[in-house]
């Protein structure tokens, strides 16, 4: 199992710029700490993504008093050795679009979630909260959404992402 520790203050401070600029208001009350881990850079001669961990009421108990919400975990690898500045924030912004507020779902008359034509269940706009008043939290996986937002906000910012685009173009190019 690899090791894991907490980042740096920069890396904190730098998420937290990430944070207020592109994830505002939908994560302020979110707690979030970025931690590294010694885990291989290309696994499979892939890109490791690191992860997004929802921090669980269990994993509370033995933190001192400072509720966390997410912790992106990144490979210090990548972070330190092959991730420009530019890189660094679209990383950074990969995990924290991951990291969502649950909603109330919509009821029909019998109390059963409302779905749209494709089957998903709709959504209101009231945040679903916790016991103690706080949002509930979820992280949504790796996705085409996610990689959308964050295409829109950093551009094609690594060779995988480079890769999907000149596909994309490709298609359409090819379409026409």
């Amino acid at each position: 199992m690899p090791d894991v520790w907490k980042a740096p203050l920069a890396v904190q401070e730098l998420m937290r710029g990430v944070k207020e600029e592109h994830h505002h208001p939908r994560l302020e009350q979110a707690n979030i700490v970025v931690c590294l881990t010694d885990s291989k850079p290309f696994p499979n001669n892939s890109l490791n993504w690191g992860k997004t961990v929802k921090i669980t009421q269990f994993t509370q108990l033995w933190q001192a008093g400072q509720k966390t919400d997410f912790c992106p975990v990144l490979c210090a690898d990548i972070w330190h050795n092959i991730l420009d500045a530019n890189q660094k924030l679209a990383m950074i912004d990969l995990h924290l679009t991951r990291c969502e507020v649950e909603y109330i779902c919509r009821t029909d008359e019998r109390g059963r979630p409302v779905r749209d034509e494709w089957g998903r269940i709709d959504y209101t706009n009231e945040v679903k909260l916790g016991e103690d008043g706080r949002p509930k939290w979820k992280i949504i996986p790796f996705d085409l959404v996610v990689f959308t937002r964050n295409v829109q906000r950093f551009g094609l910012w690594c060779p995988e992402m480079e890769n999907l685009g000149q596909a994309v173009f490709q298609f359409a190019e090819e379409a026409e």
